[in-house]
Formats: structure tokens, sequence, C-alpha cells
């Protein structure tokens, strides 16, 4: 069964701001299953790679390309926490305590589902391979961690009637320090100045810690862009930022 393409995009986006609608919508009426979904943006290479890596960045660059938008973008990142689920992927069960789980057929797959459920052993956590103080060049060490946090980067285009782009998925900890946020952010901008992403301002809520982490990041350079308005004595600098200076509030 084909469906339309804006038909298909308007239940992608359905599904990504809340899956349960979708699941109702589809139910009522008709639409792309979650399955077909992934498979789909596994087969248009629309799905993300591990970590913080270039090539995210430049498949959300292509995105933006193609909406014929070439103005500033903003940044935001934020933590959520994971939610508990199961699914299949190549012949496996994913979502499990322990791994994923490869079955046979569909018998062996419900009592996989049966056991898993009744004692309560599917995942909530990620597993975190990276020391966030370290260079993300640089680091030849690694620490194994169980999160149950995972933090989001998101680019907006501030033009109504469209959606955010998320281009990064990390392991994250309750007890993050505002140092290992900042580094984060920096690594992060850094290849989206490389994906000739115009970022121009960087975004989180307001808690302490992620307030700190972008102070620490505006104190990484030392250039900035000033105005002055010497009558009423306000002056306002913007951070000059990466390797060719942008500005980034």
């Amino acid at each position: 069964l084909g469906f339309d393409s804006y038909f298909d995009g308007f239940l992608t986006t359905m599904a990504a701001m809340s899956p349960a609608s979708a699941k109702y919508f589809r139910d009522n009426l008709a639409g792309r299953s979650l399955q077909g979904m992934r498979a789909v943006r596994q087969k248009q290479g629309g799905q993300l790679e591990d970590g913080i890596v270039l090539e995210n960045f430049s498949k959300v660059a292509g995105y933006i390309q193609q909406t014929g938008y070439n103005g500033p973008l903003a940044l935001a990142s934020d933590q959520t926490v994971c939610v508990k689920s199961l699914r299949c992927h190549n012949g496996k069960l994913v979502g499990a305590q322990g791994g994923d789980i490869a079955f046979s057929d569909l018998d062996e797959l419900g009592k996989l589902v049966e056991i898993i459920t009744a004692k309560d052993q599917l995942c909530s956590k990620v597993r975190l391979l990276y020391s966030p103080l370290a260079s993300y060049k640089k680091s030849l060490s690694t620490s194994i961690l169980l999160s149950p946090q995972v933090r989001v980067y998101t680019l907006q285009i501030p033009l109504p009637k469209l959606p955010l782009f998320v281009f990064a998925l990390i392991a994250s900890y309750d007890n993050e320090t505002g140092e290992e946020i900042a580094a984060s952010h920096a690594a992060v901008l850094d290849y989206c100045f490389k994906a000739n992403l115009s970022v121009l301002s960087v975004g989180s809520n307001g808690e302490a810690t992620k307030v700190s982490a972008l102070l620490m990041l505006q104190n990484t350079t030392k250039q900035f862009l000033c105005f002055n308005k010497a009558n009423v004595d306000v002056v306002i600098q913007v951070p000059l930022i990466g390797q060719l200076l942008r500005p980034v509030v």
C-alpha cells in the first residue's frame, strides 16, 4: 500500500510529536506503522549515527538546503529521560537489559516479550562510552557508565510550521557539571560550522549548571562583536566563536 508523500510526511511529523496520537490516527483511519517509518528512514538515510559525528550534521544541512533556507539557525540542547520500550530490528529484540536478543520466529519473540515484561527487564539506561571532559578528538581512553538520561541537540529554523531537526543524541547523567556540558556544546558548534550551518544562538533551560555551561562557552573567546549606546550607557557584546569567528548568543 502506497501513501501520498504529503500524507506520509504529516504522519511522520505526528509520530515524532506524539506516537500515541499517530497510533490512534492509524488505528481509526490509515497510515504507516512506526516500524514502517523506521524502514523508510533507514532506506532514505535519515537515521542518526551514534554520538556527535559530522555525518549527522551534514544530513541536517542537506535537509535545510532542500527547503531553500540559508538564514540563521537556533541551536538548543536538553536532557530527557529514557523511556522503556521494546522493538524488533534486524531479527533481534531491542530494549531489554543485557543487550539485543536474537529470535528465530514469532513464537519465540512472543515468549521473550512475555518473560521480559513480566520480570520488568526493560532497559531504562544508555551506555556512556566516552569521557565528556576529554577532547572529543583526542580522547584515547573511555569509561563505561549506565545513564538514565539522554542529551538531545536540535536545530530550529526560526520560521513558523517547520519542525525541529534532531542531529545528536548522547548519554548524559544527573550530576553532569558545567564543564562537561560546555565541552559537549563546543564539539557540537564546531561540527555545525564545518557543515556550514549558520548557528546564531545556543539555548537551554534555566538550570544553574546549564547557564554556567553557556557562560563557560562564551568565555572561550576574547573577541566580541560590540554595540555601544553611549547616551544611555548600554554596551552589548556578542562573542565570536569558532575558527571563522561567527557571532553566537
